[in-house]
């Protein structure tokens, strides 16, 4: 009797720890889910240079996934955070929402970290509400995610109020508005005086921006 017992509970403990290593399998393929995911390429065009410098005299900028991107890869490269690799930033423009795709490593193993969110713009400031977060296919709460941002973002970045926040000033155009429309990130920017003179003049403390 004891003997039949004692195998019961053996194999109720099997099948429990079966269990916990086939839902540890299944959680980390979730979360490794797309994990070699490849940001593509981008580079600043002379066609979106040329509509930096006519937004000067129209007032409106837009910007397309392949602009926006190559303002990242401008301004944000590779990042390494002790054992946590940043290997890219990549955006992308979807109707009314900014989404962005973020491959890094952790201690050697590859993650997709993704987030779905939009933009606004109040008291000078570009504002990222990210609504969903997610590594893999695992949802990332975040609170935990902005709170552990706020200990790295500098040069105008900061999180606020739930959002992640790029103060106007760091933008070489005097912004009024930022909204997403159509699938494109649009500028309302100051118009300015549109001599040559003024325009060589602008594009060269555009340059300074970009280099």
């Amino acid at each position: 009797m004891r003997k039949r017992e004692d195998k019961k509970t053996k194999r109720v403990l099997l099948i429990i720890i079966v269990g916990i290593i086939i839902a540890c399998g299944v959680f980390f393929k979730l979360l490794t889910w797309n994990s070699s995911y490849a940001a593509p390429s981008a580079k600043l065009s002379h066609e979106f240079i040329a509509n930096v410098v006519k937004s000067q005299s129209t007032g409106i900028l837009e910007l397309n996934n392949e602009d926006l991107n190559s303002i990242i890869k401008t301004y944000i490269d590779k990042k390494s955070y002790g054992n946590l690799n940043i290997k890219a930033v990549h955006g992308e423009i979807a109707d009314k929402e900014l989404n962005f795709y973020i491959p890094f490593s952790y201690k050697g193993v590859d993650f997709l970290f993704s987030s779905k969110g939009t933009i606004t713009f109040k008291d000078n400031k570009v504002k990222y509400n990210p609504e969903k977060l997610y590594v893999g296919k695992v949802p990332i709460p975040r609170e935990y995610v902005l709170n552990k941002l706020s200990g790295l973002l500098h040069g105008g970045v900061s999180v606020e109020d739930s959002n992640i926040c790029l103060d106007a000033s760091v933008i070489p155009l005097k912004v009024n508005n930022v909204y997403v429309k159509d699938s494109k990130i649009v500028l309302e920017v100051k118009k300015f005086d549109t001599t040559n003179n003024s325009k060589l003049k602008f594009l060269e403390e555009l340059l300074k921006y970009i280099h």
